[in-house]
């Protein structure tokens, strides 16, 4: 049986594939060399079909059908899986460790806790990339989607009206927000000839959230993308964001992004 990824999309068939959680999913098994089918998903989809079938208080996209047939939601969940399901394959935490690596030993521990780490630290860039997704993505929703989409964010009273309220002038100033945390973020690991986040000379899965994160404006806006994560005001971001595109491909994904 060929692992099933779902994947969320505004509408099936024809919606980009937007969400910063599905996409280091995706990419984690495009690096293992994994045979995957995708299943898109919508977030009525969540609501009402997948909820009560997983069993869950609220459906949340990634998740993946397994070979046995049982279900794993969370990206991290699924990348963890993977690592120990697959040991013969690169390793999504440890790039560079030669393989098998041993999902129990310490050092595989120390890198999946220095991922959490680092995710925590780009909160900051997920607000201000937020700033300019958000009103973007909810205008393709229907009502139904779209209010789950606010619940799932947990908006407090007055944050989703101010982003729905962007102006071009706040796009401006969101743009040069994000370009601020990407050059923090270039100089912090991308320097001394690193390649990737993840280590010196192969990506893993702090490239894939990092990706994720791209996936939002990329998903909505290429003029956007390419003022943010393409642009040298981000620093060695630019050049990293090439080199993702051609270590880990996702053409699939891409075709349905905005050329605009």
């Amino acid at each position: 049986m060929t692992v099933k990824l779902y994947d969320l999309v505004t509408e099936k068939g024809s919606g980009p594939f937007f969400s910063p959680f599905c996409s280091p999913a995706r990419l984690a098994l495009v690096a293992k060399q994994i045979e995957f089918e995708t299943v898109e998903v919508e977030y009525h989809d969540l609501r009402f079909v997948w909820t009560p079938r997983l069993g869950v208080e609220k459906a949340t996209a990634p998740f993946v059908e397994r070979d046995d047939g049982t279900f794993l939601m969370d990206s991290t969940k699924i990348a963890l899986w993977l690592d120990e399901a697959y040991p013969d394959r690169p390793n999504l935490f440890m790039p560079e460790a030669a393989v098998p690596v041993d999902v129990r030993s310490a050092e595989y521990k120390r890198a999946v806790q220095s991922f959490k780490d680092a995710y925590v630290g780009c909160r900051d860039l997920l607000e201000a990339i937020g700033t300019l997704y958000a009103p973007r993505i909810t205008k393709k929703l229907d009502p139904e989607s779209s209010k789950y989409w606010i619940d799932k964010h947990s908006y407090k009273e007055g944050e989703w009206e101010k982003l729905t309220s962007a102006t071009e002038q706040d796009d401006g100033e969101s743009t040069s927000e994000i370009q601020q945390h990407l050059r923090r973020l270039s100089e912090t690991y991308l320097s001394d000839g690193r390649q990737y986040i993840a280590s010196a000379t192969k990506p893993g899965y702090h490239d894939f959230a990092l990706v994720g994160m791209s996936r939002l404006l990329r998903s909505q806006s290429a003029k956007l993308f390419r003022e943010t994560f393409c642009s040298p005001e981000s620093g060695s971001i630019a050049e990293w964001t090439k080199r993702m595109d051609e270590e880990v491909p996702t053409p699939e994904v891409w075709v349905r992004d905005p050329k605009e």
